[in-house]
């Protein structure tokens, strides 16, 4: 199927070195953004526990809504982090932010190619 074909690009503006992060994973491009060739952006804010999981993920905003969130959150919720450490203990970090952006990759594809 040429839409399961189409290669796309996600990029994400990290808030720290990627190095603290230790298990990310890219968000799946819903199929109806990719059908219609939408792309756009998620900004998540969120909560990383002492272990250096994700908890309390919430979309802060989103261009265009309605299309990237669901697959934003789902993305973000098996990220994880290197727990920040203060006086050698880990500590819950609080209102991290991260924007992630969806691109297509139209030099790959027709599908979505330019004019």
């Amino acid at each position: 199927m040429k839409v399961l074909a189409l290669v796309f690009a996600i990029v994400f503006g990290f808030p720290f070195d990627l190095s603290a992060t230790s298990i990310s994973a890219a968000p799946q491009y819903p199929k109806e953004a990719l059908d219609k060739c939408i792309e756009g952006w998620v900004l998540l804010k969120y909560t990383i526990t002492k272990e250096g999981r994700v908890k309390g993920a919430k979309v802060v905003d989103a261009s265009p809504r309605g299309y990237f969130e669901e697959s934003a959150l789902s993305a973000i919720n098996l990220f994880q982090f290197e727990p920040k450490l203060v006086g050698g203990l880990p500590v819950e970090v609080v209102g991290e932010t991260k924007k992630m952006h969806f691109q297509i990759d139209k030099t790959s594809s027709d599908h979505c190619g330019s004019t």
